[in-house]
């Protein structure tokens, strides 16, 4: 243990006297390279890193498909002695594959926490404002008497759009961003856009 410093102290000790006697633009190189190297021998370590991380991750989805796919093959025999649908049965699997795929390997943070949220909810929230016609919520003329919902998510209005929707403007769900308008026709009424 002793030889390998002794070695680590000679060099270092060589390198301090080669830097020393070098003048001050070659020394402010020198730095800058050492820094350089740092970085790059940082980066490597980190590609290394990141590397075994996904092959762990792949082979672990490897792994849960393939023990997942004996229970479907298991699924679809009971099926077809059954005379069910094997079909569905198969398109349910493939699409559940899939999931387990995106949540391993994800394309966007964001699309997968929507299919996961998605998943656990079975509900599409985009499918559903892109799909669904304009409804209205009629309401009391003034929101203040009780507290009011968001018709999307459920979040409860918050002061400052009861005080907008009451003036007669309109107001955007904290939460989700649906919109709400109240027109300044009598019965009062939120539109849902």
């Amino acid at each position: 243990m002793e030889h390998g410093y002794e070695n680590f102290a000679y060099y270092y000790n060589e390198f301090i006297q080669m830097f020393s006697s070098l003048d001050l633009t070659a020394q402010i190189l020198t730095g800058i390279l050492i820094i350089l190297l740092a970085v790059g021998i940082g980066y490597l370590v980190y590609g290394i890193l990141w590397l075994a991380f996904q092959m762990t991750k792949a082979g672990i989805l490897i792994g849960i498909i393939s023990t997942y796919l004996h229970f479907v093959i298991l699924k679809l025999i009971i099926v077809a002695i059954m005379e069910g649908n094997i079909q569905d049965e198969w398109t349910n699997s493939v699409n559940n594959m899939k999931w387990m795929t995106n949540v391993f390997f994800p394309t966007d943070s964001k699309s997968c926490d929507n299919r996961v949220n998605n998943r656990q909810t079975g509900y599409n929230q985009t499918q559903s404002r892109t799909q669904a016609q304009p409804r209205i919520v009629k309401v009391k003329s003034s929101l203040k008497s009780t507290p009011y919902h968001c018709t999307e998510c459920g979040t409860q209005f918050t002061n400052k759009m009861v005080e907008a929707i009451n003036n007669n403007q309109y107001a955007f769900c904290e939460s989700c961003g649906q919109l709400f308008v109240i027109p300044n026709q009598a019965p009062t009424q939120i539109l849902k856009l």
